[in-house]
């Protein structure tokens, strides 16, 4: 039998970031800016996830009437990653830390792709 006094499960958010950019300089800056401030404020990030670096390659012509053989080649690579951070939603004081962080994050992703998705646990 259930006491109604027992305390109540703990309920997680997890938040997962997917971080996409073509400037890799760029890319590795803003990781370390968000690891740095996720250490700082005690931040439990579950984990680092390196995904696969897509890579397009381009052929142009570089006359439209003649000289098949003079071409131009580009190539445009897009780097990614996916961070997993979690939350206590029982804990007023990670309610608040969670939401400045987003917005930290947020404010410093100027230059990247930002995807943010919402998962609740018990």
């Amino acid at each position: 039998m259930k006491n109604k006094f027992s305390k109540r499960p703990d309920k997680y958010i997890l938040i997962t970031l997917n971080l996409k950019s073509f400037n890799k300089h760029l890319f590795k800056e803003i990781n370390k800016k968000i690891y740095k401030k996720s250490k700082i404020w005690n931040i439990d990030i579950k984990s680092w996830i390196n995904l696969p670096t897509k890579t397009k390659r381009f052929t142009v012509l570089r006359s439209p009437h003649v000289n098949k053989s003079s071409r131009e080649q580009f190539e445009l690579t897009v780097h990614n990653r996916a961070i997993i951070i979690k939350f206590n939603l029982n804990n007023a004081f990670d309610i608040k830390i969670s939401k400045i962080f987003l917005n930290y994050i947020k404010n410093i992703c100027s230059g990247l792709q930002l995807k943010i998705t919402y998962n609740i646990s018990f």
